[in-house]
């Protein structure tokens, strides 16, 4: 591990989560060095240890001591948790780099666990799945003992987590005690409306048309008085996704068109990229295949130097769009490109991983037993336990079709009635 670097005095708080990290109990770390009873007292702060204590604890937990006392810069920390915020990762990493990773332990202890809570923010932001896994568990164990603000800012993260992860319900819950925690704090106003945002975003996932409209109008007015242009671009776009969910098909186009213009003005690609996607799904659902082909096609474009599951986004809606109009020639070029970007991902990164392998049979016409125990044992489960029940009742009705096409009339009809089911959940 690295070196431990002292900063001031007082360690308890380090010592219980570098214990905790390495799954080692306190009669574990304790035997032969002290008293379980004293470990514990150093643990909850109400002893300082001796420097002879902390370098035979030390020892034990696989970690070096420095014995220069450092001095913990305040404002350097402050300006890396917001870099954090504003998702500046270049900044962020170099922050962490050059200072953040030197801070093994220190006895601010206030600041000590928040600083623990926010590595697993910069986990997540730099998509570092195995530390973020290992944070939060480590994170969890301690979480009994964290005070108002750090339960704020785990309960927020923890969300963000589980968004990572799909589990979009779990994301909801954990943001919703971020926002329970509120009433007794004064958080700064961006970190507030950041949660707001991560509440409408989910709930849209979610279809919770009410929760969404109402946490993102709350965004909206904040971000317009602040005359965020960026961030009024992703509210006008979140609008009009549940306007789409509600079948308000016109105010929807009026939404995703006011923030493609704002793309246009801050000439930010990645705004203007969700825009066409989303102006294509709606153009989708309203009957204008080509209109959506031509929007899916300039969303592709601004997607083609990014990461995998970005792109996937609109290969997949290329590729079902395609197989709508039975232009199965340009569905299987497509397709080509979807299985070339998806080859080295796994569902655990991106939904459309999934969806890519079940329209290759479609495509290509392979539609067999294999293929629907595909769907059926890891396709409907892997929907169903994160709640996307749209994709969830696309994917029934087409197992419902493809066994009603092979003569298996019963078994079909369960299907079509779990997926009309489904479709009453999202109405």
């Amino acid at each position: 591990m690295g070196a431990l670097v002292i900063v001031e005095s007082g360690i308890g708080k380090a010592i219980k989560y570098y214990r905790v990290k390495q799954n080692m109990t306190q009669e574990n770390l304790a035997e032969g060095i002290l008293s379980i009873s004293y470990l514990s007292k150093i643990e909850s702060g109400h002893i300082k240890p001796t420097e002879e204590i902390i370098d035979l604890l030390s020892k034990r937990l696989d970690v070096d001591t420095e014995h220069e006392k450092k001095l913990l810069d305040e404002d350097k920390l402050h300006e890396w948790f917001q870099q954090l915020l504003n998702k500046d990762v270049e900044n962020a990493k170099q922050t962490y780099e050059s200072y953040i990773k030197e801070l093994v332990i220190f006895d601010d202890s206030y600041l000590f666990y928040l600083l623990q809570i926010y590595k697993l923010r910069y986990y997540l932001l730099i998509q570092d799945r195995e530390k973020m896994n290992e944070q939060v568990a480590t994170l969890k164990t301690l979480s009994r003992d964290f005070t108002r603000l750090e339960q704020f800012y785990w309960y927020k993260f923890y969300g963000d987590y589980f968004y990572i992860k799909q589990l979009n319900s779990d994301a909801l819950d954990s943001y919703s005690k971020a926002e329970e925690t509120l009433t007794l704090l004064k958080i700064n106003e961006e970190e507030m409306y950041d949660l707001y945002m991560s509440i409408a975003i989910v709930a849209n996932h979610l279809e919770n048309i009410p929760i969404s409209i109402e946490y993102t109008q709350y965004c909206l007015e904040h971000y317009r008085k602040k005359y965020d242009l960026q961030k009024c671009v992703e509210c006008h776009v979140l609008l009009g996704l549940t306007y789409r969910f509600s079948k308000y098909y016109v105010k929807a186009e009026e939404s995703y068109k006011t923030a493609l213009d704002l793309s246009d003005q801050l000439n930010d690609d990645s705004l203007k990229r969700l825009c066409y996607q989303n102006i294509g799904m709606l153009k989708s659902l309203q009957g204008y295949s080509e209109s959506a082909i031509k929007y899916y096609e300039q969303s592709y474009q601004l997607r083609v130097n990014e990461s995998g599951s970005i792109k996937l986004v609109s290969v997949i809606s290329l590729i079902k769009e395609y197989v709508k109009i039975g232009s199965m020639k340009e569905a299987n070029t497509w397709m080509d490109t979807g299985l070339d970007i998806a080859k080295d991902m796994n569902p655990e990164d991106s939904v459309y991983v999934h969806e890519i392998n079940v329209y290759k049979n479609i495509v290509r016409q392979n539609m067999n037993d294999a293929w629907f125990n595909y769907v059926k044992k890891e396709v409907l489960p892997y929907l169903n336990e994160r709640k996307l029940y749209v994709k969830l009742n696309h994917y029934l009705a087409i197992i419902g079709d493809y066994l009603f096409e092979n003569s298996k009339y019963k078994l079909a009809s369960t299907y079509y009635k779990e997926a009309n089911d489904v479709a009453n959940k999202i109405l």
